[in-house]
């Protein structure tokens, strides 16, 4: 069962993912800012992919994704990033840094799908 860490400061997005992710067979957490993922990360079990939203308090997706991939123990895990707005491109990460970034709103399905390819499960 894949672990996953969700990261969005919109509880109503995260309690759909929690429920959703977890009908699907996956161990899900959820925090609600970036600093919360890192130090989630870094002090518990590492997920095999973090979720997260690109416009977060304290610590937004860009910047967490840059924390995560200085970090030799985080530097593999996948991440799927979400975005209210269509973002440009200094907010996003470099590319391949990330596996997708999905925007909001979004179908469940092209969230699984966008986590299943992540994660090199098929569909």
């Amino acid at each position: 069962m894949a672990r996953l860490l969700i990261a969005d400061d919109a509880t109503a997005i995260v309690d759909v993912l929690l429920r959703s992710l977890t009908r699907q067979g996956y161990a899900v957490e959820a925090v609600h800012d970036g600093a919360s993922a890192l130090v989630r990360m870094r002090t518990g079990a590492i997920p095999d992919l973090l979720i997260a939203d690109l416009t977060m308090p304290i610590l937004g997706g860009r910047e967490l994704v840059r924390e995560m991939r200085g970090d030799v123990r985080l530097r593999a895990v996948p991440v799927v990033l979400m975005s209210g707005a269509v973002p440009t491109k200094g907010a996003l990460p470099p590319q391949g840094d990330y596996q997708a970034c999905i925007g909001k709103p979004f179908a469940l399905q092209e969230l699984l799908s966008a986590v299943q390819a992540a994660l090199g499960e098929s569909g």
